[in-house]
């Protein structure tokens, strides 16, 4: 396996860790600042999917980008 696709193997994961942190920590703001249900239930929800969903795509294409110029050339 191409050194870059182990890096890329290793980074999508930690990639999805420190979405899990910046969304634990956001949460705990939030709730320490009398967030509501509302809050909770919409904006955070939408903005968790959001930001799991992007960093998924991203480490995606990146693997896939990786895979074709392996056999392009």
């Amino acid at each position: 396996m191409k050194k870059k696709t182990v890096l890329l193997l290793w980074l999508l994961p930690l990639a999805i860790f420190i979405d899990y942190l910046l969304l634990v920590t956001f949460g705990c703001f939030s709730g320490y600042c009398k967030a509501g249900n509302s809050f909770f239930c919409s904006v955070y929800c939408i903005a968790g999917i959001t930001l799991i969903v992007v960093s998924l795509v991203i480490g995606t294409w990146l693997l896939l980008k990786n895979r074709r110029e392996k056999y392009q050339h």
